[in-house]
């Protein structure tokens, strides 16, 4: 690979640029899929607290019986 003089080379190849927008793409996605888990995981804790509330106060209503 021969630069001419007074010319700037690229710092990287049009593949190594393809291959770091490409894994870029892919840890965005995962990204974004990790957090679609997560809201999903925080919302069925959020159904279990509620069901939790609900049964202590049973237990309390059916104690005092």
């Amino acid at each position: 690979m021969s630069i001419k003089k007074g010319t700037i080379p690229s710092r990287y190849d049009e593949a190594f640029k393809a291959g770091a927008t490409d894994r870029q793409n892919r840890n965005d996605k995962r990204q974004r899929e990790l957090e679609a888990e997560i809201r999903a995981l925080r919302k069925q804790l959020s159904e279990k607290d509620e069901v939790i509330d609900v049964l202590k106060k049973s237990v309390g209503i059916f104690s005092k019986l």
